[in-house]
């Protein structure tokens, strides 16, 4: 067990760096050997959800609460995969048995906000919020928490102040290095912003967060450049089912107005939409690798300062 506490400790680590590839695999070696962990069933519910593979997160928390159905984690870990699939209702039993159980542990309180901001709540997520402050005034995580509701709220000074505290306690903090650079780019830093994105983007290349505040650069830096970055990051770092939708999507709207136009007798016009939809298909196979070459080449270039 020993063994399994040190993999676990990395695993934590990792996924707090926006590694979570690198922490699943570390916590599937710790089930390996003990099949009943229940907190690495968790923990493995947490990286899955960085990974966005939030079906087999909600198999895990579920797996987690099985074995100890009194331990606050569990539920914490079922909590966050249901707000993932957006089940708001279903995650409120687990968050107040989180609270229940843990009244004076941090992160309960963070779920407990994220619950609050999906259900449209910032008084009650704000409330949270503090509450979590105040029982783990140095931890990332809650830095974080706090700083993006600053931010969201238009409290850039306070979110840079919680950005710059996290990145304290943790330099390669995923979450607050993405913050950080959303303030700098707001300040108008627009290199240091780039900076910031581009090493979050090494350590998470499919980080939504970091993909965002990367195409915000690219917008700032290129108005017709960065609407192109707005949407492949949309598209590309969104789980795989947004971008199988949004194909079935487009190809219903092509196919509706097709045999509209040809019902009105309008022959060119949907010839032309045909050669329009053959264009899209033929851009949904070149952009993706279009785009990761073009990210590559944006991440040879960055030397991020250690001086914050």
């Amino acid at each position: 067990m020993r063994g399994a506490h040190h993999e676990i400790e990395l695993a934590v680590q990792l996924s707090a760096q926006g590694h979570h590839a690198a922490a699943v695999e570390r916590l599937r070696r710790v089930l390996a050997d003990a099949p009943e962990h229940a907190a690495a069933h968790a923990l493995l519910a947490f990286g899955l959800l960085g990974m966005r593979r939030i079906h087999a997160a909600l198999h895990e928390a579920k797996q987690a609460i099985a074995l100890a159905p009194d331990e606050p984690l569990g539920h914490r870990a079922m909590a966050a995969a249901l707000l993932a699939h957006r089940r708001t209702a279903e995650a409120r039993g687990h968050v107040e048995q989180v609270l229940t159980q843990s009244p004076d542990e941090a992160h309960g309180h963070l779920i407990r906000a994220q619950l609050a901001a999906q259900e449209h709540r910032p008084s009650e997520q704000r409330a949270a919020l503090e509450r979590a402050r105040e029982l783990a005034p140095d931890d990332p995580d809650v830095l974080t928490a706090c700083g993006d509701f600053d931010f969201s709220d238009g409290r850039t000074d306070a979110a840079w102040q919680a950005a710059r505290e996290a990145l304290g306690e943790q330099p390669a903090h995923q979450d607050a290095l993405v913050l950080m650079g959303h303030v700098l780019l707001r300040r108008g830093d627009v290199a240091a912003a780039r900076e910031h994105a581009l090493w979050a983007v090494q350590h998470n290349p499919s980080d939504e967060g970091a993909l965002r505040l990367l195409s915000s650069v690219k917008a700032r830096q290129s108005l017709t450049l960065g609407i192109w970055w707005r949407w492949q990051s949309w598209v590309g770092g969104g789980s795989p089912l947004r971008a199988t939708l949004l194909l079935i999507g487009v190809f219903l709207a092509y196919r509706v107005a097709v045999l509209a136009l040809q019902d009105l007798d309008f022959g060119a016009g949907a010839l032309a939409l045909n050669f329009v939809w053959l264009a899209f298909v033929v851009y949904t196979w070149v952009a993706p690798g279009l785009f990761s070459r073009m990210l590559a080449r944006e991440l040879e270039s960055v030397r991020l300062r250690p001086d914050y």
